[in-house]
């Protein structure tokens, strides 16, 4: 019988390995990748970064097999969903055999959940989050393990929208453009201003030392030492930068001078506030947000000399 996961090795004259029934990991210059192909939709996430010398790299990947999703469908979803501001709404879009159509199953609507009917053939799963910003949370993360795209639709009543694809359980934030046709009728494509675009790792937020420093005090973060203060380098934001692609710090340049002790309370810090239930470790967080930045260098998100 054969595995679900498929494991490959990326060479310049081609892919090595055997494919899986469901999805394939690819071992590429930059990184390890989950990628899958199905009648709807063909995908390609970024699973870890990494610098593998020797292999060309890849790049995130969604081809929708029958086109882009028409505008006007999408339209109609967020017109159905700012009817309801106090309550999330669930809103499908799935191939019929000849067109996209939009699809309401029977749910049960709350004010921070909703529980639906979910069917085969979905291509898109956009979901409100009444008055809140429009943002993956955990509970999305745990919910949408499939393979498809994915949307929320916040800040209602002035809605936004922030879109990704996902590879069973991988994601990979996409631009309204790469999904549907035309453009978004009276709403603002998420994220929040500041951000900027990244082609390996989307949607990049860096937050200014102001909104760092608000998040030290929130946390009580303990600094290790005067360039936390200098510089605004949150120990939170950084490591969820490294595991989610979706925020990060404008500053490690003083991480180099840390000790073994520092790097020791930073990893404990980071596990205990972002690793619940697993394993905690000894060591090895200046190392991850040291590469973190080399990766924005590279990426030309961040300058050197920041």
């Amino acid at each position: 019988m054969k595995s679900p996961a498929g494991y490959l090795v990326r060479h310049h004259e081609g892919l090595r390995g055997e494919r899986g029934s469901h999805y394939d990991y690819v071992l590429a210059g930059n990184g390890i990748w989950v990628e899958a192909e199905g009648p709807l939709l063909a995908a390609r996430v970024l699973v870890a970064s990494a610098e593998i010398k020797g292999l060309p790299p890849l790049q995130p990947r969604l081809v929708l097999r029958h086109g882009r999703i028409p505008g006007s469908l999408f339209d109609l979803a967020v017109g159905l969903i700012v009817q309801y501001p106090r309550q999330e709404i669930y809103v499908g879009i799935y191939w019929s055999g000849e067109e996209y159509r939009l699809w309401v199953p029977n749910q049960q609507q709350g004010a921070t959940r909703v529980d639906y009917e979910r069917r085969e053939d979905l291509v898109l799963d956009l979901h409100s989050h009444n008055s809140m910003a429009d943002f993956f949370t955990g509970t999305d993360d745990q919910d949408e393990t499939g393979f498809q795209v994915y949307g929320v639709v916040g800040n209602l009543p002035n809605p936004t929208v922030v879109l990704r694809f996902g590879v069973y359980g991988y994601h990979q934030t996409v631009r309204w453009g790469d999904v549907f046709t035309g453009s978004p009728t009276g709403v603002e494509e998420g994220p929040k201003p500041g951000a900027v675009w990244s082609e390996t790792m989307g949607w990049v937020i860096i937050p200014t030392k102001e909104e760092l420093l608000t998040i030290h005090v929130e946390l009580s973060v303990q600094c290790w030492g005067p360039w936390a203060i200098e510089h605004a380098a949150c120990p939170q934001t950084i490591y969820q930068a490294w595991h989610d692609r979706t925020i990060s710090c404008p500053c490690a340049c003083h991480l180099e001078e840390l000790d073994l002790e520092a790097d020791k309370a930073l990893t404990l810090f980071a596990d205990e506030h972002l690793r619940p239930g697993l394993e905690p470790r000894e060591s090895g967080f200046i190392a991850s947000v040291l590469e973190l930045r080399a990766a924005l260098i590279e990426a030309g998100i961040q300058d050197q000399g920041n």
